[in-house]
Order: C-alpha cells, then sequence, then structure tokens
C-alpha cells in the first residue's frame, strides 16, 4: 500500500519481494518507480536487475543515476 502511495523505501522492498519469488516484471516496476522518484537504492537495484537481464548498457545508465542521487 504504502508503495503504491509513492514511498520510495517501500517501493524498493516490494521490488526486493518481487525479485526473490523470481517476478523480474514486477521487480523491475518498483525499482524504476522508486528510482525515477530519486530512491538511489531504487536505482541501484533496478541496474543489477537489468546486468542479470543481460541489459549492461541500461544497467550503466541506471548506476550512474544512483551514484548522482
Amino acid at each position: 500500500r504504502a508503495a503504491q502511495q509513492g514511498h520510495r523505501r517501500a517501493q524498493v522492498r516490494v521490488g526486493m519481494l518481487a525479485a526473490a519469488r523470481g517476478d523480474v516484471e514486477s521487480a523491475a516496476h518498483w525499482y524504476r518507480e522508486a528510482a525515477e522518484a530519486g530512491s538511489r537504492n531504487g536505482a541501484f537495484n533496478l541496474g543489477l536487475l537489468l546486468a542479470r537481464e543481460g541489459s549492461e548498457r541500461e544497467a550503466a545508465l541506471w548506476w550512474s543515476r544512483a551514484a548522482a542521487a
């Protein structure tokens, strides 16, 4: 519920739960929501997820955002 209301920390946590279940699409969604709202952890975790899925170039962009946050 907090994630749906835009709370970045909750969005990252929901993303982590989704990733642990193997739900890559949902994890990416919640990490991206958090990252676009300025969450360093959201951007970093999205980068990790993308790198694992083979999207290294996009992962690097999110890691750059994480470093700048």
